[in-house]
């Protein structure tokens, strides 16, 4: 997994990533997000990459919640009233992306799940389901 939280980070990623599409991703929303003014983006977001082999514990940990779990209600993805706490979800080439909103100032995490085998099936089911069947 890869938690980015610094601009230098999310740079090296954008370059360096063995995937393309993410590469390419990464590089489309860190200039939609660069404010030009030499702030450090890990300041407005945290960028998180779920990979095949990591854990929901360790996504959890990194976190600080997880995206199984509606943090206002407490529902549970499968309950019957859930809602996910994201704002949006986009599936995208390769993977999908998970945007959470913090605060008025726009502060948050974008998190990309990687739709690959290897990857957990209960939150690639999550994703799935909310995503439906838009596309990049």
């Amino acid at each position: 997994m890869l938690s980015l939280r610094t601009t230098a980070a999310m740079q090296s990623a954008a370059t360096d990533h063995p995937d393309s599409h993410l590469r390419a991703l990464l590089a489309l929303r860190l200039g939609q997000l660069d404010q030009g003014d030499g702030s450090d983006l890990g300041e407005l977001v945290h960028i998180v990459v779920f990979e095949a082999g990591d854990t929901l514990d360790a996504l959890e940990a990194t976190l600080g919640f997880t995206p199984l779990r509606n943090d206002t209600d407490g529902t549970s993805y499968g309950d019957p009233d859930f809602t996910p706490s994201w704002e949006w979800i986009k599936r995208q080439e390769g993977c999908f992306e998970l945007v959470f909103v913090y605060s008025d100032w726009g502060n948050g995490t974008i998190l990309f799940v990687q739709d690959a085998q290897g990857v957990n099936q209960r939150l690639l089911e999550l994703c799935n389901e909310w995503a439906g069947d838009t596309n990049a």
